[in-house]
């Protein structure tokens, strides 16, 4: 431990513990206490600097600022709980002393280098630095709430505030690159416009940022599905699906930006998306144009009159249980195709649900990516029922 930040972390500790006693301390002790805190912390950083310099490899950088920002936060995490669970009306000078502390040792983890490795390395900020970052950010998504007040973009403001609700109700300790995603994600959402584009730049603030939670990609999906299902023509489908991969790659990415490390980005997941459903509706449109020609005697292709009826499988299965039950096979690599969708499109042309003479790929294509608790519960107890019947017939 660096000497000066030693002598620092005792000498508060044992002022803390006095006044944990008593209040009853002549001013001028106090202040005598605050002007050796001042000398002190400049000392600490002329140290610390010195000692960072001399450092010879990156883990011994990282180890000796491990263990700066552990000291100094229990320290101001010791004075946070102390004053605030102090009496209100103490004396101004020993409200000084608390505030000096703070503020002093919130100086030893602002300085450059030692805020670039705390980021860098994620460590915890101090219980008031969270407290003060919080009360800001609610203020600000107080704002944007009043500000949006259409539908459409309440409804897309709230799947973006959702993360960032959870997060201001948090208890749990908060590290500096948690606090400076949200500071930033909400300081970005405060400076848009209320204007005819807010729109489409709530949706790009949601890929910028990558708010990855369930709900956003949930959100996204339905909202292009919704479009996809409103163009008339596969061409137009294809055209539209090729404008949004250029839209969602011309927005600039925050570095290292995520709400959920352990999911696929908004970026990926819609790049992924979008490719699935392209790669989908060209094959479409390739199969539409084959079963219309038919080949003539010299081999060249000509319309053809009709297209044959196919025979339907009927199953017990609803739409939802259906859904379900293609999405297991593919997840299980039972059915291997490359483009997730054509599973889709097969099912809705070959079976029939007990309840449902025809199916609608839209409405299939909807149940696959928003299957629900009841229905899983049902798809498992299907699979269970194939897997016993297997076995009485394969033993």
């Amino acid at each position: 431990m660096n000497k000066q930040l030693k002598n620092l972390f005792f000498f508060v500790k044992e002022k803390l513990q006095l006044l944990s006693v008593s209040i009853q301390i002549p001013a001028d002790d106090i202040l005598k206490w605050i002007g050796y805190m001042e000398i002190t912390k400049e000392h600490v950083l002329r140290d610390v600097k010195f000692e960072l310099s001399n450092l010879d490899s990156s883990s011994k950088v990282e180890l000796f600022i491990k263990q700066y920002h552990s000291i100094v936060l229990s320290i101001i995490n010791a004075v946070t709980n102390q004053s605030v669970s102090a009496d209100l009306n103490l004396p101004v000078v020993i409200k000084a002393f608390y505030q000096q502390v703070t503020s002093t040792l919130q100086q030893l983890l602002a300085f450059s280098e030692v805020q670039h490795a705390l980021i860098k390395m994620d460590l915890e900020v101090p219980l008031n630095t969270m407290q003060d970052c919080k009360a800001e950010i609610r203020e600000k998504v107080h704002a944007v709430r009043k500000l949006l007040t259409e539908k459409d973009n309440v409804r897309l403001l709230r799947t973006i505030l959702i993360p960032v609700d959870d997060f201001l109700e948090e208890n749990d300790p908060v590290s500096y690159k948690r606090l400076n995603y949200f500071t930033g994600l909400v300081n970005d959402l405060e400076s848009l416009r209320n204007n005819s584009g807010i729109k489409q730049q709530l949706r790009e603030l949601l890929i910028r940022w990558n708010v990855n939670s369930e709900d956003a990609l949930l959100f996204l999906r339905s909202f292009y599905e919704s479009l996809l299902t409103e163009a008339e023509t596969i061409q137009e489908k294809i055209d539209l699906l090729a404008l949004w991969k250029k839209q969602t790659n011309l927005v600039i990415l925050k570095p290292g930006a995520n709400y959920d490390s352990s999911e696929l980005s908004v970026h990926a997941f819609l790049t992924k998306f979008f490719q699935e459903e392209e790669a989908f509706y060209i094959k479409s449109q390739q199969l539409i144009a084959e079963s219309t020609t038919v080949p003539t005697s010299t081999g060249a292709n000509e319309p053809s009159g009709n297209s044959p009826t196919t025979s339907k499988f009927i199953t017990s299965m609803n739409l939802s249980e259906l859904a379900g039950f293609i999405k297991v096979m593919i997840e299980s690599e039972v059915l291997v195709n490359e483009v997730v969708l054509e599973p889709l499109r097969a099912a809705s042309d070959i079976f029939s649900t007990s309840n449902k003479e025809t199916l609608k790929f839209d409405s299939i294509r909807t149940k696959f990516y928003n299957i629900d608790a009841n229905t899983g519960r049902a798809v498992i107890d299907i699979c269970s029922r194939l897997a016993s019947t297997a076995r009485q017939i394969f033993r």
